[in-house]
């Protein structure tokens, strides 16, 4: 293929220099060493260019431009600063000819039309890493022509609060630099206002999982075909810059005398939502706080008096059926078991945290739920191996462990024993129902496997 331009560069990237011939064509960039003994030749696919940018009044001698690019390899964002060999003359020329080029070649088409986003971040997640994160993550964003309105939450629901009074409309993107629990306060936020429908469908809702818990961008990594780094940071980096709006299931939650809320993750009931609450004061640990607990309560076990109801898949779909007041006797079609469990979980995504594959069948907007149950025949070696092989997927093969597709599901503890949370969040343990919400909210991502 023919080349659009070529020149003798030096370029400087993971803390080495060495002068390359850079060629730019339709497909991509290409660094080829002019000694081939002393590098390798680097190719960057038009799909992985992010942005180019001058770096000619930089403090860098003899900068020309700058290249920031997304590596699938080691899952990173890179920066290849470009200088000039003493032999080029007009620098100033070439740096211009070599940006608008560019710019030509890969205009960002895969960028949203709306470019302004409202960036919520919560300074105490992390560790303070959630504001350090920002910081870093946000001049990318506005160095390819997006606006940003950047706010920091200062207490529990206020990015609840933000978002129920902002005016989203002008917003192509919401950005959260925290856990899962700040996601949960904006979902429920949008879903309070009189427009949720519209807000769900026109802005997307990227996390930046740098919390204790990150079950949702977990759960979007696993399905985007790249591996993950261990923090899946780069990989929200990348959705924003080039991903694609996907819409993703949610699920509606009642429970009598209270609002209606919106879940994306997951609802527990027994040994796991005890883990997750209980642990709240373990949170310096970060995610080492749920194999802290765990092992106490596994060694403390005890089972959870509860009627579970559930209206399984086969057969139904979510569109057809409302849900009967709490009070009310669910239809025929329904299936009912009252005994001790436990655990009861209902499943949105394949991941509740970075390590745990809790739904391995899961996938983020096929229509449905998955309902674990952690039967009370299973024996304390058993629970060690279900919290051992979660992070497998083997755990629902273990005995004493159902795991199935569901539409709808009621859970009715007989008492206030043991805790009950809705996407790590707290809720009041009693009767509880709900149906899932398929495709009903819009994330940026580039999955291979999620269905358009």
């Amino acid at each position: 293929m023919s080349f659009l331009l070529q020149e003798e560069f030096v370029v400087k990237f993971n803390r080495k220099s060495r002068p390359y011939t850079a060629t730019l064509t339709t497909r991509g960039v290409t660094f080829k060493p002019l000694d081939i003994l002393k590098g390798r030749i680097i190719h960057i696919p038009k799909t992985f260019l992010i942005s180019c940018q001058s770096n000619l009044a930089s403090e860098e001698e003899n900068g020309l431009f700058q290249l920031i690019a997304f590596d699938p390899e080691t899952f990173k964002i890179k920066t290849y600063n470009v200088h000039s060999l003493p032999s080029l003359t007009e620098p100033e020329a070439v740096s211009l000819i070599w940006i608008q080029a560019f710019q030509r070649c890969f205009p960002l088409s895969d960028l949203p039309d709306n470019k302004n986003i409202l960036a919520l971040v919560n300074p105490k997640a992390g560790q303070g890493m959630a504001k350090k994160m920002s910081e870093k993550i946000c001049p990318i964003f506005q160095s390819v022509g997006f606006q940003l309105n950047i706010v920091q939450t200062r207490h529990a629901n206020h990015g609840k609060d933000i978002v129920i009074n902002a005016d989203l409309t002008k917003f192509g993107t919401i950005l959260i630099f925290s856990g899962d629990g700040l996601v949960h306060e904006v979902m429920n936020g949008i879903y309070e206002r009189e427009d949720t429908k519209d807000i769900f469908q026109r802005v997307n809702i990227v996390p930046f999982p740098v919390g204790s818990g990150n079950g949702l961008n977990r759960s979007l990594v696993h399905f985007s075909g790249y591996r993950f780094d261990g923090r899946g940071i780069n990989f929200a980096l990348f959705n924003v810059l080039r991903g694609r709006p996907t819409s993703i299931d949610s699920f509606l939650v009642q429970q009598e005398n209270l609002e209606d809320r919106i879940g994306f993750l997951s609802l527990t009931y027994g040994i796991i939502a005890d883990i997750d609450i209980e642990s709240e004061g373990l949170r310096s640990l970060g995610a080492l706080r749920f194999t802290v607990w765990a092992m106490h309560r596994i060694s403390s076990r005890k089972n959870y008096q509860v009627k579970i109801s559930y209206l399984k898949a086969k057969g139904h779909q979510a569109n057809q059926y409302d849900l009967p007041p709490l009070e009310e006797d669910l239809p025929d079609s329904w299936d009912h078991e009252q005994d001790e469990f436990t655990a009861v979980n209902i499943v949105n995504m394949p991941y509740i945290g970075e390590r745990e594959w809790i739904a391995p069948s899961c996938d983020p907007n096929d229509g449905l739920l998955w309902m674990l149950i952690i039967r009370k025949e299973a024996k304390k070696t058993d629970l060690c191996k279900i919290f051992i092989e979660v992070e497998t997927g083997k755990h629902v093969k273990i005995e004493g462990v159902d795991m199935f597709p569901i539409i709808g599901f009621r859970l009715e503890p007989t008492n206030d024993n043991g805790c009950l949370s809705l996407d790590g969040e707290v809720l009041e343990t009693r009767a509880v129902q709900g149906i899932v919400r398929p495709k009903s909210w819009k994330t940026l991502t580039r999955l291979n496997a999620i269905k358009k």
